[in-house]
C-alpha cells in the first residue's frame, strides 16, 4: 500500500531558498507567493468552541477516534492511555485541538485534530536558514465541522501556533488528493509505502481511504 505526502506551503520564500520547492522564474515568484497566501480567516468559521486538548478529554477523543476509524479496514486500536501518549499536547511537538458544541443539552467534544511538528536541519551551511519546520496532520474526527474548514484552520495554526513553514498531509483516511489540491496542496516527490508483515489481508486491495495507520 502506498500513499503520498501533500504539502501546503506557508513560508514560501524560505521554502524556495532551501530548495524544498522548486524556484519559479524571478518574475513569477511574487505571483506564486500571492497564490500561496493562506485563506482569509473571515472566509471560514469553526462551529463551536475550539481549545487545546487536556488530560480529562481522553475518553471523548477516544470515542471520536473510534468513530473515524470505523471507516478504515487497516487501523490501530487505541486505549485511553494510548490516546494520551499519542495526542496529549507536548511543548514543541504535539498540538491537539478540540471543538466543543452543545449536543442534546450537554457540552460535548464534537471534533478534534492532532498535529505534530517535525524539524529538519538544512544541510547547506551557506544558507541563512538553519532548519525548516513542518506540521504533520496525524489523526482527526469531525461530526460538526467540515473537512475543508478544519484544514484552513490548521494552516493558520501551523503558522501562528506552531511556527511551521509547511503543513503536510498523507493521502489516507479522508485526505483525498483532489480536495487537497483545491486548497493549494502540492504533491511531494516521494511515495510513502506500507509493508505489512505477519498481517493477513486475504489478498484484498486496500484503498488509501481505508488506511488509518499514521506512523509517529
Amino acid at each position: 500500500m502506498s500513499v503520498q505526502f501533500m504539502n501546503r506551503l506557508i513560508n514560501v520564500q524560505k521554502l524556495v531558498d532551501v530548495g524544498f520547492v522548486a524556484s519559479p522564474p524571478a518574475k513569477q515568484l511574487e505571483t506564486f507567493k500571492k497564490n500561496m497566501r493562506l485563506p482569509d480567516t473571515k472566509s471560514f468559521e469553526i462551529t463551536g468552541n475550539m481549545r487545546m486538548m487536556e488530560k480529562k478529554d481522553a475518553s471523548g477523543v477516544l470515542k471520536l477516534y473510534n468513530k473515524q476509524m470505523e471507516k478504515c479496514k487497516v487501523r490501530q486500536k487505541m486505549s485511553q492511555e494510548e490516546i494520551l501518549h499519542t495526542m496529549l499536547p507536548r511543548d514543541n511537538l504535539i498540538w491537539t485541538y478540540l471543538v466543543e458544541n452543545e449536543v442534546n443539552g450537554k457540552v460535548q467534544i464534537t471534533d478534534f485534530w492532532c498535529l505534530k511538528r517535525v524539524t529538519n536541519v538544512v544541510l547547506n551551511k551557506d544558507l541563512k536558514h538553519k532548519d525548516i519546520k513542518q506540521a504533520y496532520l496525524m489523526f482527526y474526527s469531525l461530526t460538526v465541522n467540515t473537512y475543508e474548514n478544519m484544514l484552513k484552520t490548521q494552516m493558520h495554526s501551523a503558522q501562528d501556533d506552531m511556527e511551521c513553514d509547511a503543513l503536510s498531509v498523507l493521502t489516507l483516511m479522508d485526505n483525498e488528493p483532489r480536495q487537497l489540491m483545491q486548497l493549494n496542496f502540492h504533491s511531494g516527490p516521494q511515495l510513502f509505502h506500507y509493508y505489512m508483515i505477519n498481517w493477513s489481508l486475504g489478498g484484498e486491495y486496500i484503498h488509501p481511504s481505508q488506511l488509518g495507520l499514521v506512523f509517529n
